[in-house]
């Protein structure tokens, strides 16, 4: 990610802030859950369908909007949002890694969504698919050498400097789509399926893990406590949920 720094600052204003700031040690990670019923899910693919875009695109596009509604409530009328999107480099690979290769091969695609306050969703989740689609073809930021005294520097670094006190990733959704299991084997019945990752860094404000069985759909808000709090992100989940239900 040490091309996009000035990307970064270019967007610092517009950049959410820690609620609380500690020190790493200090730092939980938490999880918040929500879930998409098999009827709203149809409904919702349906749309994505009519409209142009993926349920990811919709999924981020209604992410950023409730995140702009729950933090921002300061009478702005634009808001531009940073999106740090994972991406499987898999197929990108020479030759092509195969699934059944155990690794997390992922690039990481930034895209800035700008919208007013009556800006559709629809339109956001075009704009968004569209960066991911231009961001993919240039290919991101492969390849990148690892360097250990780098990384050890940079991550010994990240309570100090500009980015000490905000959320420098913005918000993403990863998706791994429909997971090839039936919901019920047997006498075994899969209720849930989340999927999260550590967030102590403080990187993203929420990086909304996703994931469907069959036909329904099940979030997983990933989040750093208290630099983010419980209560705010239940906000943003449950204002999330809304803007979902009334695009129905």
């Amino acid at each position: 990610m040490i091309g996009s720094t000035f990307k970064y600052i270019k967007l610092y204003k517009h950049l959410d802030r820690y609620e609380n700031i500690v020190p790493l040690e200090q730092r939980k990670h938490r999880n918040c859950y929500r879930e998409i019923n098999e009827n709203l899910a149809k409904t919702l693919i349906q749309k994505c369908h009519e409209n142009n875009t993926t349920i990811t695109g919709l999924l981020t596009a209604t992410l950023s909007k409730a995140t702009y509604l729950v933090i921002n409530q300061n009478g702005k009328h634009l808001k531009k949002q940073l999106v740090l999107t994972p991406v499987s480099v898999r197929p990108r690979c020479e030759p092509a890694i195969e699934d059944g290769r155990i690794g997390c091969f992922v690039d990481f695609i930034e895209s800035t969504l700008c919208f007013e306050n009556h800006t559709s969703l629809w339109e956001v989740s075009r704009s968004f698919r569209n960066q991911i689609h231009s961001g993919i073809e240039q290919g991101g930021h492969m390849p990148v050498k690892f360097s250990k005294p780098f990384t050890i520097k940079l991550f010994s670094n990240l309570e100090k400097g500009i980015f000490k006190n905000i959320f420098h990733y913005g918000i993403g959704v990863t998706n791994i789509g429909r997971v090839d299991l039936p919901k019920k084997l047997g006498p075994f019945h899969i209720r849930i399926l989340n999927l999260s990752t550590g967030r102590q860094l403080g990187d993203w404000l929420t990086l909304l893990h996703v994931a469907s069985i069959e036909n329904q759909i099940f979030l997983c808000f990933c989040y750093t406590e208290p630099l983010i709090s419980e209560k705010t992100i239940n906000n943003i989940a449950d204002n999330m949920m809304s803007l979902l239900s009334g695009i129905v």
